[in-house]
Protein backbone atom coordinates (compact mmCIF):
# COMPACT_ATOMS: atom_id res chain seq x y z
CA UNK A 1 0.00 0.00 0.00
CA UNK A 2 2.87 2.54 0.38
CA UNK A 3 4.20 1.81 -2.74
CA UNK A 4 1.16 2.30 -4.20
CA UNK A 5 0.61 5.64 -2.63
CA UNK A 6 3.89 6.86 -3.68
CA UNK A 7 3.31 5.79 -7.37
CA UNK A 8 0.12 7.29 -7.24
CA UNK A 9 1.30 10.74 -5.39
CA UNK A 10 3.34 10.46 -8.22
CA UNK A 11 1.68 10.24 -11.26
CA UNK A 12 -0.70 13.19 -9.51
CA UNK A 13 2.09 15.40 -8.90
CA UNK A 14 3.76 14.75 -12.37
CA UNK A 15 0.28 14.29 -14.59
CA UNK A 16 -0.90 17.69 -16.56
CA UNK A 17 -4.76 16.24 -16.88
CA UNK A 18 -6.12 14.42 -13.69
CA UNK A 19 -9.71 13.85 -15.56
CA UNK A 20 -10.27 11.30 -18.42
CA UNK A 21 -12.11 13.40 -21.14
CA UNK A 22 -13.26 10.03 -22.73
CA UNK A 23 -14.74 8.74 -19.39
CA UNK A 24 -18.15 9.96 -20.35
CA UNK A 25 -18.64 8.61 -24.07
CA UNK A 26 -16.72 4.93 -22.30
CA UNK A 27 -19.83 4.85 -19.90
CA UNK A 28 -22.31 5.29 -22.18
CA UNK A 29 -20.38 2.35 -24.51
CA UNK A 30 -19.76 0.03 -21.43
CA UNK A 31 -23.63 0.45 -19.74
CA UNK A 32 -24.61 -0.38 -23.41
CA UNK A 33 -22.62 -3.14 -23.16
CA UNK A 34 -24.04 -4.44 -19.79
CA UNK A 35 -27.57 -3.90 -21.06
CA UNK A 36 -27.15 -6.04 -23.87
CA UNK A 37 -25.42 -8.46 -21.82
CA UNK A 38 -28.40 -8.70 -19.30
CA UNK A 39 -30.71 -9.28 -22.21
CA UNK A 40 -28.71 -12.60 -22.90
CA UNK A 41 -27.96 -13.80 -19.85
CA UNK A 42 -29.34 -17.05 -18.99
CA UNK A 43 -28.61 -16.10 -15.24
CA UNK A 44 -30.15 -12.49 -15.65
CA UNK A 45 -26.49 -10.25 -16.18
CA UNK A 46 -25.32 -9.26 -12.63
CA UNK A 47 -24.34 -11.66 -9.72
CA UNK A 48 -27.92 -11.31 -7.55
CA UNK A 49 -25.88 -10.25 -4.32
CA UNK A 50 -23.67 -7.16 -5.86
CA UNK A 51 -26.85 -6.33 -8.03
CA UNK A 52 -27.94 -3.33 -6.17
CA UNK A 53 -23.94 -2.42 -5.51
CA UNK A 54 -23.53 -1.84 -8.98
CA UNK A 55 -26.71 -0.07 -10.11
CA UNK A 56 -25.88 2.08 -7.55
CA UNK A 57 -22.15 2.83 -8.68
CA UNK A 58 -23.25 2.79 -12.31
CA UNK A 59 -26.17 5.79 -11.49
CA UNK A 60 -23.07 8.09 -10.30
CA UNK A 61 -21.22 10.79 -12.59
CA UNK A 62 -18.22 9.67 -11.77
CA UNK A 63 -17.93 6.04 -11.56
CA UNK A 64 -18.70 2.66 -14.08
CA UNK A 65 -17.95 -1.06 -13.40
CA UNK A 66 -16.52 -2.88 -16.28
CA UNK A 67 -16.39 -6.43 -14.82
CA UNK A 68 -17.62 -7.83 -11.38
CA UNK A 69 -18.27 -11.19 -9.41
CA UNK A 70 -20.04 -11.82 -6.28
CA UNK A 71 -17.83 -14.49 -5.51
CA UNK A 72 -18.77 -18.32 -6.23
CA UNK A 73 -17.09 -21.31 -5.60
CA UNK A 74 -16.71 -24.26 -7.78
CA UNK A 75 -14.97 -27.19 -9.27
CA UNK A 76 -13.01 -26.88 -12.06
CA UNK A 77 -10.30 -29.36 -14.28
CA UNK A 78 -7.27 -27.89 -16.00
CA UNK A 79 -7.07 -28.34 -20.37
CA UNK A 80 -3.94 -29.87 -21.55
CA UNK A 81 -3.07 -26.52 -23.03
CA UNK A 82 -0.65 -24.44 -20.39
CA UNK A 83 -0.68 -21.78 -22.77
CA UNK A 84 -4.31 -21.15 -23.39
CA UNK A 85 -5.27 -22.13 -19.49
CA UNK A 86 -8.33 -23.43 -20.09
CA UNK A 87 -10.83 -26.06 -18.32
CA UNK A 88 -13.90 -26.62 -17.46
CA UNK A 89 -16.47 -25.84 -14.91
CA UNK A 90 -17.87 -29.11 -13.46
CA UNK A 91 -19.43 -26.62 -10.51
CA UNK A 92 -20.15 -23.52 -10.19
CA UNK A 93 -22.38 -21.49 -7.49
CA UNK A 94 -22.24 -17.75 -6.29
CA UNK A 95 -23.96 -19.32 -3.11
CA UNK A 96 -23.02 -22.01 -0.74
CA UNK A 97 -23.36 -25.59 -2.05
CA UNK A 98 -24.20 -28.57 -0.41
CA UNK A 99 -22.19 -31.81 0.96
CA UNK A 100 -24.11 -34.01 -1.36
CA UNK A 101 -23.76 -31.66 -4.67
CA UNK A 102 -19.75 -31.26 -4.48
CA UNK A 103 -20.09 -34.90 -3.33
CA UNK A 104 -22.23 -35.87 -6.43
CA UNK A 105 -19.60 -33.82 -8.68
CA UNK A 106 -16.44 -35.06 -7.45
CA UNK A 107 -18.13 -38.94 -7.89
CA UNK A 108 -19.39 -38.10 -11.50
CA UNK A 109 -18.27 -39.83 -14.76
CA UNK A 110 -17.55 -36.44 -15.86
CA UNK A 111 -14.67 -36.21 -13.06
CA UNK A 112 -13.48 -39.85 -13.58
CA UNK A 113 -12.96 -39.36 -17.33
CA UNK A 114 -10.60 -35.89 -16.38
CA UNK A 115 -7.04 -35.85 -17.05
CA UNK A 116 -4.96 -33.34 -14.61
CA UNK A 117 -5.69 -32.13 -11.56
CA UNK A 118 -9.44 -31.31 -10.46
CA UNK A 119 -9.72 -28.53 -7.83
CA UNK A 120 -11.97 -27.02 -5.61
CA UNK A 121 -12.15 -23.61 -5.54
CA UNK A 122 -13.35 -20.28 -3.50
CA UNK A 123 -13.16 -17.32 -5.29
CA UNK A 124 -14.00 -13.51 -3.28
CA UNK A 125 -16.05 -10.75 -4.47
CA UNK A 126 -14.25 -8.82 -7.33
CA UNK A 127 -15.28 -5.35 -9.04
CA UNK A 128 -13.33 -3.46 -11.35
CA UNK A 129 -14.27 0.32 -11.46
CA UNK A 130 -13.56 2.83 -14.15
CA UNK A 131 -13.36 6.34 -12.77
CA UNK A 132 -13.38 10.04 -13.99
CA UNK A 133 -10.58 11.26 -12.62
CA UNK A 134 -7.97 9.81 -10.46
CA UNK A 135 -9.05 12.15 -7.83
CA UNK A 136 -12.12 9.64 -7.83
CA UNK A 137 -10.17 6.78 -7.78
CA UNK A 138 -7.76 7.66 -5.10
CA UNK A 139 -11.05 7.72 -3.05
CA UNK A 140 -12.68 4.80 -4.50
CA UNK A 141 -9.33 2.74 -3.31
CA UNK A 142 -9.99 4.43 0.28
CA UNK A 143 -12.85 2.74 0.20
CA UNK A 144 -11.87 -0.52 -0.29
CA UNK A 145 -9.33 -0.12 1.63
CA UNK A 146 -10.74 1.07 5.06
CA UNK A 147 -13.52 -1.49 4.34
CA UNK A 148 -10.93 -4.53 4.71
CA UNK A 149 -10.54 -5.30 1.34
CA UNK A 150 -6.62 -4.99 1.28
CA UNK A 151 -5.77 -6.45 -2.21
CA UNK A 152 -7.54 -3.59 -4.01
CA UNK A 153 -5.42 -1.38 -5.87
CA UNK A 154 -5.06 1.21 -9.04
CA UNK A 155 -4.18 0.36 -12.62
CA UNK A 156 -3.40 3.78 -14.13
CA UNK A 157 -2.39 3.93 -18.16
CA UNK A 158 -5.07 6.25 -20.38
CA UNK A 159 -8.07 5.55 -17.82
CA UNK A 160 -8.18 5.28 -13.71
CA UNK A 161 -8.87 2.07 -12.97
CA UNK A 162 -9.77 0.61 -9.34
CA UNK A 163 -9.86 -3.01 -8.80
CA UNK A 164 -11.31 -4.11 -5.29
CA UNK A 165 -10.49 -7.15 -4.35
CA UNK A 166 -10.24 -9.26 -0.90
CA UNK A 167 -7.75 -11.60 0.67
CA UNK A 168 -10.34 -14.51 1.02
CA UNK A 169 -9.24 -17.42 -1.18
CA UNK A 170 -9.37 -21.54 -0.97
CA UNK A 171 -7.95 -23.95 -4.07
CA UNK A 172 -7.52 -26.81 -3.30
CA UNK A 173 -6.90 -30.39 -5.09
CA UNK A 174 -9.84 -32.91 -4.85
CA UNK A 175 -8.58 -35.78 -7.78
CA UNK A 176 -5.56 -36.45 -10.09
CA UNK A 177 -6.25 -37.99 -13.69
CA UNK A 178 -9.94 -38.99 -12.90
CA UNK A 179 -9.29 -40.51 -9.55
CA UNK A 180 -10.78 -39.25 -6.28
CA UNK A 181 -8.12 -38.04 -4.07
CA UNK A 182 -10.53 -36.67 -1.03
CA UNK A 183 -12.95 -38.81 1.36
CA UNK A 184 -16.59 -37.53 1.76
CA UNK A 185 -15.62 -36.45 5.35
CA UNK A 186 -13.02 -34.02 4.06
CA UNK A 187 -15.79 -32.59 1.67
CA UNK A 188 -17.67 -32.04 4.42
CA UNK A 189 -15.17 -30.14 6.29
CA UNK A 190 -14.68 -28.07 2.80
CA UNK A 191 -18.10 -27.16 2.48
CA UNK A 192 -17.49 -25.61 6.03
CA UNK A 193 -14.41 -23.62 5.60
CA UNK A 194 -16.29 -22.46 1.85
CA UNK A 195 -19.77 -21.75 3.80
CA UNK A 196 -17.59 -19.61 5.92
CA UNK A 197 -15.63 -17.65 3.94
CA UNK A 198 -19.11 -16.89 1.93
CA UNK A 199 -20.80 -15.53 5.15
CA UNK A 200 -17.76 -13.53 5.28
CA UNK A 201 -17.29 -12.38 1.80
CA UNK A 202 -21.17 -11.17 2.17
CA UNK A 203 -19.68 -9.54 5.45
CA UNK A 204 -17.55 -7.29 3.22
CA UNK A 205 -19.40 -6.93 0.76
CA UNK A 206 -22.44 -5.04 2.96
CA UNK A 207 -19.32 -2.62 4.51
CA UNK A 208 -18.31 -1.28 1.58
CA UNK A 209 -21.88 -1.05 -0.10
CA UNK A 210 -22.54 1.48 3.07
CA UNK A 211 -19.13 2.85 2.72
CA UNK A 212 -19.61 3.94 -0.64
CA UNK A 213 -22.80 5.20 -0.03
CA UNK A 214 -21.45 7.76 2.54
CA UNK A 215 -19.27 8.67 -0.32
CA UNK A 216 -21.65 8.84 -3.04
CA UNK A 217 -23.34 11.16 -0.86
CA UNK A 218 -20.17 13.42 0.30
CA UNK A 219 -19.38 13.48 -3.46
CA UNK A 220 -22.79 14.49 -5.03
CA UNK A 221 -23.13 17.50 -2.32
CA UNK A 222 -19.04 18.49 -3.18
CA UNK A 223 -20.42 18.77 -6.77
CA UNK A 224 -23.73 20.45 -6.33
CA UNK A 225 -21.51 22.90 -4.33
CA UNK A 226 -18.50 23.31 -7.14
CA UNK A 227 -21.60 23.62 -9.71
CA UNK A 228 -23.28 26.43 -7.57
CA UNK A 229 -19.65 27.91 -7.62
CA UNK A 230 -19.07 27.62 -11.20
CA UNK A 231 -22.55 29.36 -11.78
CA UNK A 232 -21.46 31.91 -9.21
CA UNK A 233 -18.19 32.84 -10.90
CA UNK A 234 -20.19 32.76 -14.50
CA UNK A 235 -23.01 35.24 -13.10
CA UNK A 236 -20.19 37.57 -11.47
CA UNK A 237 -18.45 37.60 -15.25
CA UNK A 238 -21.42 38.43 -16.74
CA UNK A 239 -22.08 41.50 -14.18
CA UNK A 240 -18.97 42.56 -14.99
CA UNK A 241 -19.32 42.91 -18.41
CA UNK A 242 -22.38 44.45 -17.97
CA UNK A 243 -21.00 47.03 -16.02
CA UNK A 244 -18.33 47.58 -18.47
CA UNK A 245 -20.25 47.42 -21.58
CA UNK A 246 -22.52 50.38 -19.82
CA UNK A 247 -19.72 52.43 -18.49
CA UNK A 248 -17.96 52.08 -22.09
CA UNK A 249 -21.74 53.19 -23.76
CA UNK A 250 -22.10 56.10 -20.65
CA UNK A 251 -18.50 57.22 -22.00
CA UNK A 252 -19.35 57.23 -25.19
CA UNK A 253 -22.32 59.30 -25.23
CA UNK A 254 -20.64 61.92 -22.98
CA UNK A 255 -17.97 62.80 -25.47
CA UNK A 256 -19.90 62.97 -28.66
CA UNK A 257 -19.36 67.04 -29.72
CA UNK A 258 -21.99 69.30 -28.87
CA UNK A 259 -24.43 70.09 -31.30
CA UNK A 260 -25.58 74.15 -30.96
CA UNK A 261 -28.08 76.02 -32.98
CA UNK A 262 -27.32 78.67 -35.64
CA UNK A 263 -28.86 82.11 -34.97
CA UNK A 264 -27.37 84.44 -37.87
Amino acid sequence: HLLLQASTNCVMDGMREHVDVNFNAAKSRVLAELEGCIDRSKKGGLDAPIADLIQKMNATESYVTTSSCSGRCAVFSESGDEKKKTGVWHLASHSPVSVDEVWSCLTSPEIAATSGPVTFKFEPFILHIQCRSIYTARDMLKVALDTGLRNSGIMLGKKFMVAVRTTLKLEVPVAFDGVLAVSREYVENLMGMCTAMFQENEARIARFEAAIGELFTKQSAEQQAQKQKELRIQRLKQEALERKRQKEQAKAVTSQPHQGTDES
